[in-house]
């Protein structure tokens, strides 16, 4: 079968990469593929498939596992919903001179592959067909590469290599048009549904990269695949056996963004024409809403959350903001241009809305750490 067969062949050429030291007999192991191995990209002569049809995976499977051991074992784990145990064979690999041998009970395998960080490629021929595999290494990531952390917008999402809406791909809480990816410089992680401007959906993860390796965790749940940077896109495999590409680019309009702005500020007070008035009622808070933070991000992207007393954020909205001199311009349910200026930790902008004499007062809280 060729869910047998491809895994063997993959795992065979996982063991090749190096002439590495050998055990009895002359075997060789190439350690720098020793590990276990998630595929999560493949392609048949050339057509991208998946791995679930590219292995012919069984109902019940969402996903396999591959580990190569510096003893020359190799096991195939096949994975079901919530990474269960579904079974498992063992054989052995050996690796020599770019070439890759791996041995199970009832077939013996060769193929080639390359190695790039925690990302392996393998390729292979069986029954004619030309097969590419890619292969994610099953280890905790702890790095942010610089070059991801900003929102994306995503443009478009393949699944097994045909064309899928956002929606069906995101499943959000209300019915959403656009889908903004969040990422941290601190490994947080926010999707944003939005409906036109507002937000109608938003869910938090954790991210993490090492090796050309992306991790991401969403409602407990582990996703590993691969990204690229410059035509900035990712790969996973998804908890379902789906493997999905998603094409991103920067949420944010090019621009100025004052420094001095970049940080978490709470509102302190606002004024209409030389008058105060309620937080609350001058920005309809949620009722449950007791304060409300803004979050001014270096890549362009604002977001205002509100919370209530236990802290728990009621409300959340994303924009973006520009400077240019001491004028600031926020895009959230439309552009909103105010003068500004910043005298220690405080900030105060001055805005005409329809013709009222606006004044905002803001409190630096310090850094953005997170939402």
């Amino acid at each position: 079968m060729r869910n047998i067969f491809a895994l063997l062949a993959v795992l065979a050429l996982m063991g090749f990469v190096g002439c590495g030291g050998g055990g009895d007999g002359g075997t060789l192991i190439d350690t720098s593929v020793v590990g276990t191995w998630q595929p999560y990209f493949a392609t048949v002569n050339g057509t991208e498939v998946g791995p679930a049809q590219t292995f012919e995976w069984g109902e019940e499977m969402t996903g396999m596992t591959l580990a190569l051991a510096a003893s020359g074992t190799v096991t195939v784990t096949d994975l079901g919903e919530g990474g269960t145990n579904l079974g498992s064979e063992t054989g052995t690999w050996t690796a020599s001179g770019g070439n890759a041998t791996i041995t199970m009970p009832d077939d013996t395998v060769e193929m080639t592959y390359q190695l790039s960080g925690n990302i392996l490629t393998t390729q292979f021929e069986e029954e004619g067909d030309q097969i590419l595999v890619r292969w994610v290494k099953v280890v905790n990531l702890a790095g942010h590469d610089a070059a991801l952390c900003r929102s994306w917008l995503v443009t478009s999402v393949t699944a097994d290599g045909a064309a899928v809406d956002l929606v069906d791909f995101f499943d959000p809480d209300e019915p959403a048009t656009t889908f903004v990816v969040q990422l941290l410089d601190n490994g947080q992680l926010v999707v944003w549904g939005l409906d036109g401007e507002e937000v109608v959906h938003r869910e938090l993860g954790t991210w993490a990269t090492g090796g050309g390796a992306i991790q991401i965790v969403i409602d407990g749940e582990t996703i590993r695949g691969a990204y690229q940077t410059g035509n900035t896109s990712l790969s996973i495999i998804d908890p379902g056996g789906v493997s999905a590409t998603l094409q991103l680019q920067p949420w944010a309009p090019a621009g100025d963004h004052d420094s001095a702005l970049v940080a978490e500020w709470q509102a302190q007070s606002v004024s209409v024409n030389g008058s105060p008035v309620s937080l609350a009622d001058f920005y309809e808070w949620d009722p449950q809403s007791t304060s409300m933070r803004v979050y001014f991000f270096a890549d362009g992207t604002f977001v205002n959350v509100e919370r209530n007393a236990a802290d728990v954020v009621t409300w959340a909205g994303l924009g973006t903001w520009n400077t240019d001199n001491a004028q600031l311009t926020v895009n959230m349910d439309g552009p909103m241009v105010m003068d500004y200026a910043i005298s220690g930790s405080t900030a105060t902008m001055h805005a005409d809305n329809e013709g009222d004499d606006v004044t905002l007062v803001f409190q630096r809280i310090g850094p953005v750490t997170g939402l």
